[in-house]
């Protein structure tokens, strides 16, 4: 076997983190279409039986991480073998569907493999690609699993020797320069044999069981609570909530890797357990997805379909206020293109009407610094001036519409509250978020609620 590890853009032979693996470095290589994005395996020339050329063998296999930001506009070769004689001696493709395929060429035809599973966009796969020569098949597998097989008869024509000249022709290459999405690599590994379902699913098992941080926050979930020993029953945990039991794993902690991947979100997700352990996540992007996306009751002092309230908190206060953010990534992010330098947000208004109230972010979970910026941006946003808010209302359950619509709601819920100055005037109507609940009850008595606010 020689494997490659791509370090900050760089092929070197010896083997490097797992994708995402923490605390190991982020180790993939970013191949964009601004910027050089094909890497020949080494630059001078390779020769027959170098890592890529396969000639004269009865199996081989490659597997690999990867990820892309985009569709290609027609299928794309991603990642190819030596040139023999006018086409390459296999190479795989991601095709406009999304879809990956594995293309083999057997005494002078090539022969595709395509896989059934549709990729997702800015989302790891692993990857792998085989020619089984002793049942003339090649086989392509997504996340261990095989996902889609061709017949391949004939045999892997070695190179010829005047073939093996430095560059396109007899390199092995990665990237493509044709593309105009973002693609990523990592662990690419060669194999001069055939290697099976069972060793394919392995590998894809070992990348994940050290790398769930390259996935999305709510995948990445969903694979904590999986890998995690519970005597639950199968369940996913996606925006909603289920029935888990909080356990260890060797390494890690879930419910530290669940904060960690719940402060992956650019904006505000949340994560949050209640008393009898059921865990629910809603991520960045709920609040703009239904029913998150409109309010779903006003509370007010107008009657008519308002729900009426006691009384409640009003909020100004300079507590929360920053105007200036130091955002650092995480050191186990850093590439070539992304030093993870410390990188300063502040807004001058505020500075010079509040004075400068600064707050350091360290190791956020992500790849690119224009992620940063993003985050930067949007934490200015929120708390570069001072709260004037209602920021707790509380509730009497001494009617049946006032408990219905008290005992339906639910930490996240998108709420209003309208307020009437009493001096007369126009109401006062802003939308909020619920992030506390909590109920009181007497005997005897209506029981009573207080819900604490949070502002769009």
């Amino acid at each position: 076997m020689a494997q490659l590890s791509y370090i900050n853009g760089f092929a070197v032979t010896t083997s490097g983190a797992i994708v995402g693996a923490n605390p190991s470095p982020f180790n993939a290589i970013q191949l964009l279409a601004s910027s050089p994005n094909s890497d020949y395996l080494t630059s001078g020339a390779l020769s027959s039986g170098s890592p890529g050329e396969f000639g004269g063998l009865t199996g081989m296999t490659v597997d690999f991480w990867f990820q892309a930001d985009g569709l290609p506009g027609s299928d794309l070769p991603i990642i190819r073998g030596p040139d023999d004689t006018g086409d390459r001696q296999w190479k795989f493709h991601f095709n406009t569907a999304g879809t990956i395929a594995l293309g083999v060429r057997l005494s002078g035809t090539t022969y595709f493999a395509t896989s059934a599973t549709v990729l997702s966009l800015n989302t790891w796969y692993h990857v792998g690609g085989a020619w089984d020569g002793a049942a003339n098949t090649v086989r392509i597998y997504v996340n261990g699993v095989q996902d889609g097989t061709t017949a391949g008869p004939g045999a892997l024509t070695a190179i010829a020797a005047s073939s093996f000249a430095s560059g396109d022709t007899g390199s092995m290459l990665v990237g493509n320069s044709s593309a105009t999405m973002k693609l990523q690599f990592d662990e690419l590994a060669l194999y001069r044999i055939f290697i099976g379902a069972s060793r394919m699913s392995a590998h894809y098992t070992a990348g994940t069981a050290m790398g769930l941080n390259v996935q999305k926050p709510g995948a990445r979930m969903i694979s904590i609570l999986d890998r995690s020993i519970s005597h639950a029953a199968p369940r996913s945990l996606q925006a909603g909530s289920r029935n888990v039991m909080e356990c260890y794993f060797a390494g890690q902690s879930p419910l530290d890797e669940l904060n960690r991947a719940d402060a992956a979100e650019n904006l505000d997700a949340m994560l949050f357990v209640a008393r009898d352990g059921t865990i629910t996540f809603l991520d960045a992007n709920h609040r703009s997805s239904a029913p998150w996306n409109a309010s779903q009751v006003t509370f007010g002092d107008g009657g008519g379909s308002e729900i009426p309230y006691l009384d409640f908190s009003i909020d100004y206060s300079e507590q929360f206020l920053v105007n200036e953010f130091n955002v650092t990534r995480s050191s186990g992010r850093i590439t070539s293109s992304n030093t993870g330098e410390t990188q300063t947000f502040s807004d001058a208004t505020s500075i010079s009407s509040y004075f400068k109230h600064s707050q350091s972010e360290l190791d956020v979970p992500v790849i690119d610094d224009a992620d940063i910026a993003t985050i930067g941006a949007a934490l200015l946003t929120k708390y570069k001036n001072p709260m004037l808010r209602a920021s707790d209302l509380k509730l009497s359950c001494g009617t049946p519409a006032v408990t219905e619509a008290i005992f339906k709601r639910e930490i996240g819920d998108h709420v209003t509250v309208k307020r009437r100055p009493p001096g007369g005037g126009s109401a006062i109507s802003q939308d909020f978020y619920i992030q506390k609940i909590s109920i009181q009850g007497t005997p005897d008595q209506p029981w009573t609620a207080s819900f604490g606010l949070s502002p769009l």
